[in-house]
């Protein structure tokens, strides 16, 4: 104790100890609730990349379905052409 007080030095050296023990834990507190933010940033940003290949993908499927109504489009374009074409011809023949 630095001077000497009324106060029985007990509870003085108490008082003392949980200060130090406060002061003590402050670094591993910080550290870890840094260490928690860093977690759930890391568990976002992994749900993000996530969900953006999932968005990806499912353009991508619309896309393939845009193009296979398109050529099942110009086919059943080309095969009413080929018919008008050879339906003279078979009436010809």
């Amino acid at each position: 104790m630095a001077e000497p007080t009324p106060v029985n030095g007990q509870i003085t050296d108490a008082i003392t100890q949980a200060n130090l023990t406060e002061i003590g834990n402050a670094p591993a507190l910080t550290a870890m609730a840094m260490l928690g933010s860093l977690a759930q940033t890391t568990g976002l940003a992994m749900q993000n990349a996530v969900n953006a290949q999932q968005q990806l993908t499912m353009a991508g499927q619309q896309e393939m379905l845009l193009a296979a109504l398109r050529s099942a489009n110009s086919m059943e374009t080309l095969l009413a052409a080929l018919r008008a074409v050879t339906s003279p011809l078979a009436a010809k023949g």
